[in-house]
């Protein structure tokens, strides 16, 4: 029974089998849920800037909310 371990990304998904390292990810964009409803673009990068340089984030907002967040971030990282 081998569990694999599925990066996801724009081009497909990269599998790789439990123990194996993985060399490359096609993607660099980070989904993040479960945020709090006041977090912070400034909160965020530099929370995630400390595992590599941040392209940009970006907090989708309700629509006719008033800048309230949805709760959740897209974080894209440079190459």
């Amino acid at each position: 029974n081998e569990s694999f371990i599925s990066f996801m990304s724009g081009e497909g998904a990269l599998k790789k089998s439990a123990g194996e390292k993985v060399t490359s990810v096609f993607n660099t964009r980070l989904f993040v849920n479960n945020l709090s409803y006041t977090v912070l673009k400034d909160e965020l990068q530099s929370l995630f800037g400390l595992h590599g340089a941040i392209e940009s984030v970006e907090i989708p907002l309700r629509k006719g909310g008033h800048g309230i967040a949805l709760g959740y971030a897209y974080i894209s990282f440079k190459e």
